[in-house]
């Protein structure tokens, strides 16, 4: 869901939710900037390398539309359209995992094409800026396709991830060239 008006927005965005959590890593992941406003580690590093933002920059930067869709389509006959999707920010995911906070990311699902975004670690609020893997474009193999989100909790490569939630979306009631929230 895209929240438009950065005042009522929770920006939470990439930041590690240091308020509820005293941990030394949390510590290292905020930082006072010279104009002594506080300022917050941006994830994934190798979309935002060395990069620093304060809630406001955040705010700004978190509405703005992704560098990068993924395009899921194959150009065969049986595409009747495509569905541009972009996952923007969950807000009052639970604690998944004992000693940490929710590491989450998103499944979007449409027939038989999936795509996935990047992980946002130790975080309740997370969202995904625009130079994050968090957009595709779907194609559309009939006109009553229903396409999922699902926001799971990232436990390893040799752990099952934890289910958190879903959406489910009939691309009918949707109508072409608009927008959604």
């Amino acid at each position: 869901v895209r929240v438009r008006n950065a005042g009522r927005m929770e920006v939470a965005a990439q930041l590690r939710t240091l308020e509820k959590t005293k941990s030394v890593a949390n510590l290292r992941n905020r930082r006072v900037s010279s104009i002594d406003e506080l300022e917050y580690r941006v994830f994934p590093i190798y979309a935002y390398p060395y990069t620093w933002m304060t809630k406001q920059e955040l705010a700004v930067e978190l509405p703005r539309t992704s560098k990068n869709f993924v395009d899921l389509r194959q150009n065969k006959a049986d595409e009747i359209g495509s569905l541009r999707v972009e996952v923007i920010q969950c807000i009052g995911l639970p604690k998944m995992d004992k000693y940490s906070l929710t590491d989450a990311f998103c499944y979007i699902v449409c027939g038989s094409e999936v795509f996935v975004t990047d992980v946002i670690p130790d975080n309740l609020n997370p969202a995904w800026l625009p130079l994050t893997r968090r957009a595709c474009i779907m194609p559309l193999k009939n006109a009553y396709s229903q396409f999922y989100v699902g926001v799971f909790d990232y436990d390893g490569e040799k752990e099952d991830d934890d289910f958190i939630g879903r959406v489910v979306i009939d691309t009918p009631q949707l109508q072409s060239g608009f927008s959604y929230d």
